[in-house]
């Protein structure tokens, strides 16, 4: 079954990843709405051609815009485990054929040898079942992540990485991204540069392409009111999710977006001195 993201309640169905951004929508917070793809569903399109061109179809003629087509995997997002960077993500989609594929790349990612290996090292079942959800693509002027607590101490602060552009090229380390601290109050305690040679912005044709920053605009300066922005952004994340939370965001044309929100995995294992 296909249904809007704020539909999307069940995580058993849909994915972690998904029932958090449909809460999340529900509450009122910033959430680029979309679709989201059942597991049943996903499997069918991703053995079968004519079922996947058919959801293409649908997913086309209700969201005529460039998409983010993103995994939701059944357990993914989740408190002991958070996928992040397993499974597959395109930016950029649109176009029937386009979506077509990007629907298959991410539901084949559940049978990567990378998902494959993540999953037995933490004794989960070697498969999982994929969800997807579809969203319309924010081309951000900044893009960054928020911890709401330190991930190695468990200290009660709000530590923002942020870098031009989409945020591929933080997840894929493209880039030493900006850094702030914020104390449990908002004040600032630290803003450390970073050094942004490349962004990435959507391509021409569809896709994503890395493009050369200016020297001059290699350090990124947030304002304090858009970190407030973001402080808020976060405690109305914890009031709807609970405390402890790895955010992404965006922002463009000054507009801040809220692009997914789940639990800080590495908290367990910094509590038990493992590596930083």
């Amino acid at each position: 079954m296909t249904v809007a993201i704020h539909e999307a309640l069940d995580p058993a169905l849909y994915g972690g990843k998904a029932a958090a951004l449909a809460r999340l929508i529900n509450a009122g917070l910033p959430v680029p709405n979309g679709l989201a793809i059942d597991c049943e569903r996903v499997a069918r399109a991703g053995h079968d051609g004519f079922s996947r061109c058919s959801l293409a179809n649908h997913i086309d003629s209700q969201l005529s815009v460039p998409l983010a087509v993103r995994s939701s995997c059944i357990g993914e997002d989740g408190t002991d485990a958070s996928f992040a960077g397993i499974y597959c993500t395109k930016l950029n989609v649109y176009g029937r054929e386009a979506i077509a594929r990007a629907l298959f790349d991410v539901e084949a990612s559940a049978y990567s040898a990378r998902a494959l290996d993540y999953r037995t090292r933490r004794g989960l079942p070697p498969v999982g079942r994929m969800g997807i959800i579809v969203q319309p693509l924010i081309n951000a002027d900044f893009s960054g992540v928020m911890f709401t607590r330190d991930p190695h101490t468990d200290e009660k602060t709000y530590v923002i990485e942020t870098a031009r552009g989409l945020g591929e090229t933080i997840a894929q380390g493209n880039v030493t991204p900006d850094r702030y601290r914020l104390s449990a109050y908002g004040q600032s305690t630290e803003h450390r540069y970073g050094r942004q040679r490349l962004m990435a912005r959507p391509q021409q044709g569809g896709g994503v392409e890395l493009v050369e920053v200016n020297p001059n605009d290699y350090a990124i300066f947030l304002s304090n009111d858009t970190l407030m922005r973001l402080k808020k952004l976060a405690d109305d994340c914890e009031r709807v999710l609970g405390p402890a939370l790895d955010i992404e965001w965006a922002i463009a044309n000054e507009k801040l977006w809220l692009l997914q929100a789940r639990p800080i995995t590495t908290r367990k294992q910094a509590a038990r001195g493992a590596g930083t």
